[in-house]
C-alpha cells in the first residue's frame, strides 16, 4: 500500500479540486485484500499519523472483513470494534441454516464424543481451567476460540464487524457481543453449546440460567423441539423470552446433549 505522489500529480489533483491524499476515506480506496502487518503499520503511521481518517479506515477495513482480529489485538486497536456504527440505519436478516442431513450432523457429533475434550481445573499457582483431551493431554482453555466460531456464525452477510444477539436480534458491534455457554458448570468442550448476546441479554440470560427450573426447562425444550425444514428455530427460555438459533445451531446442540453419557447429564 505504499503510494508515492509525484509533484506534478499532487498539483493536478489540487486543481481540480481533489482531497489532499492523507485526508482520504474509506470510500475513496479501491482495495479489496486482507490488510498485512505492513499495510496496518503504514496506516497507523505513529506517532505522526499521516492519514487523518487512520480510525476510519481501518475500522472500515475491519467491517468488511479485510483486518483481522489478530492484527487488531497485535496494535492494541480492538477499540475500533466496539462502535462507531449506526446499525439502526441498516437492514440485516438473521443468520438462517436448514439442517441439510441430519444423519451426517449426528454422526459428526458421535465421532466428537469417541474422543470428547473435557474443562477442567488445574491449579497453577491460583485454579484456572484448561481442557484435557481423552488421552489425558491437558492444554490452555482458549475461550476466544469457541467465540471467533459463534461470533461468525451470527454475523450479519457481508459484516465481518457486527453479530446478532439471538435474544433480542439485534445486531451489535462484535466487541459489545457476550458468548454464553447454555450449560451453567459445562463438563466438556463444546464450542456449539454457546450463543450470542448483547451485553444487556446476557446480564439477563445468566439470570435465567442461574434458576434451576427455568435452565432445565430451557434445556428439555431444545432437546425436545423436532427441527422440520425451517432455517431458523425460536426456543423459550422463563415467561417471556426466546433465544432464536439457525436450525443446523441447535440441531448440532440437540446431537451433543442427546448423545452426551447418561452420567453426565
Amino acid at each position: 500500500m505504499e503510494i508515492t505522489v509525484h509533484e506534478e500529480c499532487r498539483n493536478l489533483a489540487k486543481d481540480l479540486c481533489y482531497r489532499p491524499l492523507n485526508e482520504i476515506h474509506y470510500d475513496d480506496l479501491r482495495y479489496y485484500e486482507e490488510l498485512t502487518q505492513d499495510e496496518v503499520e503504514e496506516l497507523l503511521d505513529e506517532p505522526d499519523h499521516y492519514f487523518v481518517n487512520y480510525e476510519e479506515l481501518l475500522r472500515s477495513f475491519y467491517r468488511d472483513g479485510l483486518l483481522s482480529d489478530a492484527l487488531l489485538q497485535e496494535y492494541n486497536l480492538e477499540y475500533l470494534s466496539y462502535g462507531g456504527y449506526d446499525t439502526a440505519s441498516y437492514s440485516f436478516e438473521f443468520p438462517s441454516e436448514q439442517v441439510e442431513n441430519r444423519a451426517s450432523l449426528a454422526e459428526h457429533i458421535r465421532k466428537l464424543w469417541k474422543t470428547p475434550v473435557r474443562i477442567i481445573t488445574v491449579e497453577e499457582m491460583r485454579s484456572v481451567q484448561k481442557i484435557k483431551t481423552h488421552d489425558g493431554k491437558q492444554f490452555p482453555y482458549d475461550r476466544s476460540y469457541s467465540r471467533n466460531i459463534m461470533l461468525n456464525t451470527y454475523s450479519p452477510e457481508g459484516r465481518n464487524d457486527l453479530c446478532f444477539c439471538q435474544m433480542c436480534l439485534t445486531p451489535k458491534p462484535k466487541g459489545y457481543i457476550e458468548v454464553n455457554n447454555i450449560e451453567i458448570s459445562p463438563e466438556y468442550f463444546f464450542s456449539q453449546l454457546r450463543i450470542t448476546l448483547c451485553l444487556e441479554c446476557s446480564k439477563k440470560f445468566e439470570a435465567l440460567r442461574r434458576n434451576d427450573s427455568i435452565r432445565n426447562a430451557f434445556i428439555e425444550s431444545i432437546i425436545d423441539y423436532d427441527i422440520y425444514d425451517e432455517s431458523t428455530v425460536e426456543i423459550s427460555i422463563g415467561s417471556g423470552d426466546t433465544i432464536t438459533f439457525t436450525a443446523k445451531h441447535l440441531a448440532e446442540i440437540q446431537e451433543i446433549l442427546k448423545q452426551k453419557p447418561k452420567s453426565h447429564k
